[in-house]
């Protein structure tokens, strides 16, 4: 350029005037070719980028096969890179909102879905109690449910808050302890 645009003079490396001036050109020059790129890519059929996906606690565990889907769609797609998240339904469902992961696999929290979502549902399994033979809760329940209001004063081993069916409200007074 015939002009010094960084100050190596101290400990660390700044912007000279001239520098300063020329940012806005060069991370524009930087963004054409990226563009470039991007329409190159598309025409054949190349994605780069990157997919920001959430997943819930224990999805890893189910029938949906998470690993396979994976490792399938970077097959697939080898320039585009994978962001994984494991965290609660309600922060994943704050995280897309707010355009922080691109898609999730989580329990939906709420009858509804929210204004900005839409739902797929890609595993339905009913949720199960387990305990010790001959617990007093299965009587009368004939082996194959069990009230939900059954279970109202018992330590359950389950999913933290905000997570699929452990979403109340707020704790209530009563409420049992989760992994107590």
């Amino acid at each position: 350029m015939g002009q010094p645009l960084l100050d190596r003079s101290h400990r660390s490396v700044t912007l000279t005037e001239t520098g300063r001036a020329v940012l806005p050109y060069a991370r524009a020059a930087l963004a054409a070719a990226d563009a470039v790129r991007e329409t190159v890519d598309a025409y054949t059929g190349l994605l780069r980028g990157r997919v920001r996906l959430g997943l819930v606690s224990g999805a890893m565990g189910h029938a949906f096969d998470i690993a396979s889907f994976l490792a399938d769609f970077h097959e697939a797609h080898p320039a585009l890179e994978i962001a994984l998240t494991e965290d609660s339904s309600d922060r994943m469902q704050a995280a897309l909102l707010a355009g922080e992961l691109d898609v999730a696999l989580l329990g939906p929290t709420e009858e509804v879905t929210p204004p900005g979502l839409s739902f797929e549902t890609v595993i339905d399994v009913p949720l199960a109690v387990l305990a010790a033979a001959g617990d007093p809760l299965f009587e009368g329940a004939g082996g194959t449910s069990v009230p939900l209001a059954g279970l109202r004063d018992r330590a359950l081993i389950c999913l933290p808050r905000g997570t699929g069916g452990r979403t109340p409200p707020a704790p209530q007074p009563g409420d049992p302890p989760c992994g107590a």
